[in-house]
């Protein structure tokens, strides 16, 4: 029944369907609360009802469907204090998501129980505290995201996080407002995310230091990696990234250390004097990467000679190739493969 134009309150009878296993109203226009008659659906698998106007709180039968697969409520306007429900009792519980609601709480510690979850979204709810080492106990938790929310302590949260081999996706854009990751010897490495593909820390503002080096990490070089406006040092080596690097990168005017080497990287670098002043160590390994400071590839090499080769006449001008200077013959090759001067 999900994507209709289903209004108004939804039937308490609904708990009488005792076999019921999937709940499925999604994208219509309820409202009101769920019922909250002692009956219940105890089948139940999966109750599916985001992007609704549904409000009150998480009745408390809901703890009889022990056969609970995923829990999707977000986008409504569902409310109150979640740490007060025992999310232990779902040991099937594989998804919960609560986006965008209107739920307080310190962060469930309950939902660490449920060793079946694979994602957790409480994101845009006015949840605090800081993520405990008994996440670790989530054994197949593979995403993540608690943006907009009010947790603290980012150095912690990372140093547990780490250790969490499973994870693919991490948001937490929105939180640890005010907060400077420790520098040197504190600082967090990112060593421990195995299977990381996506990390969204964007308000970090005070970042300085950023080293997911050696890792598995790949796809393009994120253009919002330029956000991190107070950036000291960003190190993405040893991994598979591949595309261009992101000109953006340019406007980070603070950058002392930079290092993009062994990956799959293609394309100019860009030009800045930053970029350009680098060690060619920070670029290398990258076969397919060209332009200041590598010097000229083989390849390159190769085509220069073959443009100067029995000219007979000149027509020179100094122009730059990947940040050399030197002279320009205007000419093609004919289909004898000599040079013919245009």
């Amino acid at each position: 029944m999900a994507h209709n134009s289903l209004y108004g309150v939804v039937d308490e009878r609904i708990v009488n369907l005792t076999n019921l296993i999937i709940l499925d109203l999604n994208s219509n226009q309820p409202s009101g609360n769920i019922p909250s008659n002692t009956g219940t659906p105890s089948s139940l698998k999966f109750m599916i009802l985001h992007t609704n106007n549904l409000a009150g709180s998480l009745p408390q039968y809901l703890l009889n469907c022990t056969n609970l697969i995923e829990l999707n409520l977000r986008f409504n306007n569902f409310e109150g204090v979640i740490s007060m429900f025992n999310f232990s009792k779902f040991v099937h519980l594989s998804k919960i998501d609560l986006q965008r609601n209107y739920f307080t709480c310190i962060f469930p510690v309950s939902l660490y129980s449920c060793k079946s979850l694979r994602a957790i979204r409480l994101s845009f709810n006015d949840i605090e505290g800081q993520i405990q080492p008994e996440i670790l106990s989530l054994k197949s938790l593979s995403f993540l995201s608690l943006g907009g929310t009010r947790l603290t302590n980012v150095t912690g949260a990372m140093k547990i996080l780490m250790r969490c081999e499973s994870f693919v996706a991490l948001f937490f854009s929105y939180n640890f407002l005010g907060e400077e990751i420790p520098a040197d010897g504190e600082m967090v490495e990112f060593n421990g995310f195995q299977n990381l593909q996506v990390l969204s820390i964007s308000q970090l503002q005070f970042l300085r230091s950023l080293d997911p080096s050696f890792n598995n990490f790949s796809g393009d070089i994120p253009n919002q990696i330029s956000n991190l406006i107070n950036l000291e040092r960003l190190d993405l080596s040893m991994n598979q990234l591949s595309g261009e690097i992101p000109t953006s990168i340019t406007s980070l005017t603070f950058l002392a250390s930079f290092n993009v080497s062994h990956n799959n990287l293609q394309g100019l670098i860009p030009k800045s004097t930053q970029l350009q002043g680098f060690d060619i160590s920070a670029f290398e390994g990258n076969p397919k990467l060209c332009g200041a400071p590598l010097p000229m590839s083989a390849p390159e090499r190769l085509v220069l000679m073959k443009m100067i080769r029995k000219p007979k006449t000149w027509r020179m001008n100094i122009i730059k190739f990947h940040g050399f200077m030197f002279l320009s013959v205007l000419g093609s090759f004919s289909d004898s493969g000599e040079f013919v001067v245009l």
